[in-house]
């Protein structure tokens, strides 16, 4: 009786780190980021794919190949893991092998995996952006509600941080009440004294 009650306290003290991950953390609140390529079209002999990953290895958590649309938006991955941009000539471009459609569970996941990351190691594709964060999460006592990165590749270097970053604020109603409320107090106390001062006055 007791091997399986401690079985299932290693499982839960294993799984808690993994619930943890995905719950903010008290007193903050997530923003949402896009990241942008402005120059995409610049390219048209090229594809661009997007990769999810943890350090040179996959993203733990839906590490897939996307293609890059021509509006230039890079796609999203898991919170703990950055984002890699690819360029590939159209000519060396298989989507079918780069951007399957394999479970995670399937057997041949890993070896999806393996084949996505030495193609994009290869000469055959050029990293252009890395270490594209797309999730942010602020202390509730700052205003901003989402962020747009852009990004100005070139196909000769590696870029590793926007080249412009545009944040949306959007304050609460409750603190224009607070500030209103702290300029009524302050103007009547700055009155008192100015009464105060002449009733001094007059007195002497």
């Amino acid at each position: 009786m007791k091997q399986p009650l401690i079985l299932m306290g290693l499982a839960m003290l294993f799984l808690i780190p993994f619930v943890n991950a995905d719950v903010l953390m008290p007193g903050t609140h997530s923003v949402n980021v896009n990241n942008v390529i402005t120059n995409i079209n610049d390219f048209p002999n090229y594809v661009f794919v997007a990769y999810g990953k943890a350090g040179d290895q996959p993203c733990m958590v839906g590490a897939r190949a996307q293609v890059i649309g021509n509006e230039g938006r890079i796609p999203g991955y898991y919170k703990f893991c950055t984002v890699s941009v690819y360029a590939i000539k159209k000519t060396d471009f298989n989507e079918s092998k780069l951007t399957s459609d394999i479970p995670s569970y399937n057997s041949s996941y890993e070896s999806y995996q393996k084949s996505v990351l030495d193609f994009l190691n290869s000469d055959k594709s050029q990293e252009v952006i890395s270490g594209v964060i797309s999730y942010n999460a602020v202390p509730d006592s700052n205003p901003q509600t989402s962020e747009t990165n852009s990004y100005n590749i070139s196909l000769d270097k590696i870029l590793s941080a926007p080249d412009k970053k545009d944040i949306v604020i959007e304050l609460n109603p409750l603190l224009y009440v607070y500030i209103g409320t702290s300029i009524v107090a302050f103007v009547a106390i700055v009155l008192i004294l100015v009464l105060r001062k002449r009733s001094v006055l007059n007195e002497s």
